[in-house]
């Protein structure tokens, strides 16, 4: 399909612990570059600033054989648990083709560091967009913002 598009090796996400552990140490897959380079036979991971990375599989790795296609329409929102391998091949077509990705995660294994430091980072995005100052509640708890989010009501104005 000359469109690329998203692609999921469904069920991995099933066995992703199992996965990490068999890698070993991290150390050994860093690289210091990010994008496959024709040619490419080992993996490679690339470190996130403040941590987390994302292994990058060659395009001869046998994972590919057990990937499959999402296909999604204009306005279509598709959910994913980020241990599941995913990625997307690249739009050889004319046709123009954009997405947006919206990362969540649970807060339970996330140290409260991490959590301070993403919730400085959103709020500073929100104030520089202008949007800060009109966050509802449930946007606030959307964006990790309240400190109290075990009690949150939706409102008309949450709705709309």
């Amino acid at each position: 399909i000359e469109d690329g598009g998203t692609l999921v090796v469904p069920g991995f996400h099933v066995c992703f612990e199992q996965w990490q552990v068999a890698l070993g140490r991290v150390e050994g897959h860093l690289a210091s570059y990010g994008a496959y380079t024709k040619g490419d036979t080992n993996n490679w991971l690339v470190a996130r600033e403040g941590g987390g990375a994302s292994y990058k599989f060659t395009m001869s790795d046998p994972i590919y054989s057990l990937a499959r296609r999402v296909p999604v329409r204009e306005g279509d929102f598709l959910v994913w648990d980020q241990r599941m391998v995913h990625g997307s091949r690249p739009n050889d077509s004319n046709a123009f083709r954009m997405a947006q990705f919206v990362k969540a995660f649970r807060r339970a294994p996330v140290s409260e560091e991490r959590i301070a430091r993403r919730t400085a980072a959103i709020e500073r995005g929100l104030r520089a967009a202008g949007s800060f100052e009109s966050l509802t509640p449930l946007g606030r708890r959307v964006f990790g913002l309240d400190d109290n989010l075990d009690e949150c009501e939706a409102t008309e104005k949450d709705i709309k």
